[in-house]
C-alpha cells in the first residue's frame, strides 16, 4: 500500500517533513540533514517541556494527596463526640499547617 496521495510531494505518511525536504526538487542532503537538525531540537525542547510538565504533576499530585488528607482529618475531628471547643481547636491546627505549608511554597516559588 502506498502512502502516496497525487504526486510524491504530497505525503500521508509518519515523516511529512522528511518527506517534504526530501522530495522537494533540488534538495541535497545538507538541505535534509538540516531539516533532520530542526526535529531534533524541537524534540529535544518537547522533551525537556515533557520532564518539566511531569514533574510538575507530580508535585501536584502529592498536593492533592496532603490536601485530601487535611480534609479528612478536619472532617473527623469536626464529627468527633466532644465540645464545640475541641473540634475548633483541632480544626484550628490543621488549618494551621495548610497556612505555613502555603508560605513555604510561595518562598519557594519565588525566583
Amino acid at each position: 500500500m502506498s502512502d502516496h496521495i497525487g504526486d510524491a510531494t504530497e505525503m500521508v505518511g509518519d515523516t511529512p517533513r522528511t518527506d517534504a525536504a526530501y522530495f522537494e526538487p533540488g534538495a541535497t542532503m545538507y538541505d535534509l540533514a538540516g531539516e533532520a537538525k530542526r526535529m531534533e531540537r524541537e524534540l529535544n525542547a518537547a522533551n525537556q517541556m515533557f520532564k518539566k510538565l511531569n514533574i510538575h504533576m507530580l508535585s501536584l499530585t502529592d498536593r492533592i494527596k496532603l490536601l485530601e488528607d487535611r480534609i479528612e482529618r478536619a472532617s473527623a475531628a469536626f464529627f468527633t463526640d466532644g465540645s464545640d471547643r475541641q473540634a475548633a481547636g483541632a480544626m484550628l491546627a490543621i488549618l494551621e499547617e495548610e497556612r505555613v505549608l502555603a508560605i513555604l511554597e510561595e518562598e519557594r516559588s519565588k525566583p
